[in-house]
């Protein structure tokens, strides 16, 4: 009997990139997942790969096209923050209280750069099964974007399923708290998946995988390139207050863990991107022999 296998792929800014190495080399060995699920920059890979695009395609993305440099190449533009200092000073001269903003950058340019890429799809254009994890701050539930006939339920504890087109839920799952304000979503104030479930192994197990692949890109106390940033100060202690639950998790869900090599490379280093990719295919050819033995039992 054939067994259905899924893969779950971790955010982890610009390191997570080794995700692309991952799906070549599964490529190359004619093993394309059942179902996928994504996080953060897991969600953007994931949710590219399942549009159709294939992983040398969004390799030439992330190196080659000037749109991805225009999402990650700035975590905010001086004339926002120009913005965000006048109206500060003005509420203090006016005596008024200070509306702040819900973030840096408001996201809505990550949001239609995404969505002309994807051409406007929604999750029940995809033909290959795909979620993509954010967390809601009025609730504090997880949200899983999915199609109703690729997670029908039951749903994990404290999930709900939501709707939307690609775009948008990739944007609210790479929307970190601080920088992107929330994607609003009715009433739901929508904010990167990594607060909630970095590493999306039990949405793929729920999906109906027999086999859970995990691809994560978590240090474990090995950090060697410093912090350098606002914005990598604020990814790296969400993901330590993660890294807990999320190991939890993969002990329960995840049957092959595929963690490649690459502490010594910071969120933001797009000088890196290939050397991620590099470091992904590594690690997963190294896994290769293990998967085949578990699609084989």
């Amino acid at each position: 009997m054939r067994r259905y296998w899924g893969l779950a792929l971790s955010g982890g800014g610009l390191r997570a990139t080794t995700h692309i190495g991952v799906l070549q080399v599964l490529e190359e060995a004619g093993l394309r997942p059942d179902y996928l699920a994504g996080t953060s920059m897991g969600s953007l890979i994931g949710g590219l790969y399942a549009a159709g695009l294939g992983a040398k395609e969004i390799e030439n993305f992330l190196l080659e096209d000037e749109r991805f440099i225009r999402l990650f190449s700035s975590p905010f533009t001086f004339r926002r923050l120009l913005y965000i200092l006048k109206s500060f000073f003005k509420s203090k001269l006016e005596g008024s209280a200070w509306c702040a903003p819900l973030g840096l950058i408001s996201g809505r340019t990550f949001e239609n750069i995404l969505d002309g890429l994807l051409r406007g799809k929604s999750f029940s254009d995809l033909d290959l099964p795909f979620a993509a994890v954010a967390a809601d701050l009025n609730t504090h539930r997880r949200v899983i974007f999915a199609a109703p006939r690729y997670l029908p339920g039951p749903l994990p504890p404290r999930s709900v399923r939501v709707e939307s087109s690609l775009a948008a839920a990739i944007r609210a799952s790479c929307s970190i708290p601080g920088v992107f304000a929330p994607k609003i979503i009715g009433e739901r104030y929508l904010v990167d998946g990594v607060v909630i479930d970095n590493l999306p192994v039990e949405v793929v197990r729920y999906m109906g995988a027999d086999v859970v692949v995990a691809a994560g890109v978590e240090h474990i106390g090995r950090k060697l390139a410093p912090v350098s940033n606002i914005f990598e100060v604020l990814t790296e202690s969400i993901e330590i207050q993660s890294s807990e639950m999320t190991q939890l998790r993969v002990d329960q869900y995840a049957h092959l863990y595929i963690r490649p090599q690459i502490f010594d490379v910071g969120h933001l280093e797009l000088g890196k991107l290939s050397y991620c990719i590099e470091r992904g295919q590594a690690a997963a050819r190294k896994a290769l022999p293990q998967l085949r033995k578990l699609l084989r039992r």
